[in-house]
């Protein structure tokens, strides 16, 4: 682990692979997804279910040991985190700019209420 981040190559690498992986894991989650949304009500559950699904995986995080491999599944939910503020506008192709910005809207103020996922999105893990 700890050459992946003192090499910045290997650590890019990871990077781009964790992005491409949420990017992908949110165009084929299950649940409500931002491509499909066709209107604010549409947006507003993709983000429901997102960031509830993040919160009780972080819960579970929170709850296990504190080890490397734990500290590298925080990594990888954070990097999901970090994307939800721009869904509306990279997966909202069926959605004029002023939807697309009320739902980003609503992506901040409920994140307010999460305040572990929205500081898990700038990486720090507030139940360590």
């Amino acid at each position: 682990m700890n050459d992946i981040l003192t090499n910045p190559l290997k650590l890019g690498g990871l990077i781009f692979v964790a992005i491409f992986c949420v990017i992908f894991g949110l165009y084929l989650s299950e649940g409500p997804k931002f491509a499909n949304a066709e209107n604010l009500q549409e947006a507003k559950e993709a983000a429901d279910y997102f960031i509830n699904d993040w919160q009780s995986q972080y819960d579970e995080l929170c709850d296990g040991p504190r080890n490397d491999a734990q500290k590298e599944k925080f990594a990888e939910l954070a990097s999901y985190v970090q994307t939800i503020w721009d869904a509306p506008y990279k997966f909202s192709d069926k959605l004029d700019y002023s939807i697309q910005k009320k739902a980003a809207d609503y992506i901040s103020k409920k994140m307010e209420k999460h305040p572990d996922l929205k500081a898990l999105g700038y990486s720090t893990i507030n139940c360590w």
